[in-house]
């Protein structure tokens, strides 16, 4: 988590940011903000309804405060479609999304996530099934549940030509265990590895980075809360 006396030096410096999500549970991926501006979506603040009806999708992003520029604003919107495919950029090892400057991308999270996000890596095992063509993240992440009988793992990767692929694991001696693979960005090429649990609780990792790690702004749990609670 970036310290503000940090995001003002870096802003000073047009340094690159990366704001931090520790593993949240539904990340999807970075995407870069529309033409028009920022995403567009329900406001949490005036969508109240419970939980079962909430949009499955919800972006999360960082803005900086007009008044004070050592403040850092969290803003999030839910959404019933996903983000645009063709908007989609790298973020790091962890899912958090790199920016060049506060306010170009954000993150994309399901609110109510089957998987748990562990990463992105370097290498799975070269015996691991063959890999299939799919549509996006959000496309492979619900087709192994129900394609795949004791499903572990879902695997996602992306090729130079923003091509995405999907293996369903059932087998977790595919997944290596470090130092024989290791965290890389959540780039072109990159294993990003989720595992199976079909009751994952969509903050758990919020949750346990917000016990950890003190806010940005006062206003950062209480936005984190509604948007994955």
């Amino acid at each position: 988590m970036l310290s503000t006396a940090l995001i003002s030096a870096s802003l000073l410096a047009l340094a690159t940011i990366t704001i931090a999500q520790d593993f949240p549970a539904g990340y999807t991926g970075c995407y870069t903000f529309p033409a028009s501006g920022q995403p567009t979506g329900l406001n949490p603040a005036e969508f109240n309804l419970p939980h079962n009806n909430r949009a499955p999708h919800a972006f999360f992003w960082y803005t900086i405060d007009p008044t004070n520029e050592e403040v850092a604003i969290p803003n999030c919107r839910y959404s019933y479609p996903p983000p645009p495919i063709d908007t989609w950029k790298h973020g790091d090892a962890t899912g958090d999304c790199i920016v060049e400057a506060v306010g170009d991308s954000y993150g994309s999270y399901l609110t109510r996530p089957t998987h748990e996000f562990t990463g992105c890596y370097d290498l799975i095992d070269s015996s691991s099934p063959a890999a299939f063509p799919v549509n996006s993240p959000e496309d492979c992440l619900s087709t192994c549940p129900t394609s795949t009988s004791n499903l572990r793992y879902t695997v996602i990767q992306v090729d130079q030509s923003n091509n995405w692929s999907c293996r369903c694991i059932t087998d977790v001696t595919d997944i290596l265990p470090f130092p024989e693979t290791v965290l890389i960005d959540c780039d072109i090429g990159a294993y990003f590895i989720y595992r199976y649990t079909s009751t994952v609780t969509p903050s758990q990792a919020v949750r346990k980075r917000l016990h950890q790690r003190r806010n940005l702004s006062g206003g950062k749990k209480e936005m984190i809360s509604v948007l994955l609670d």
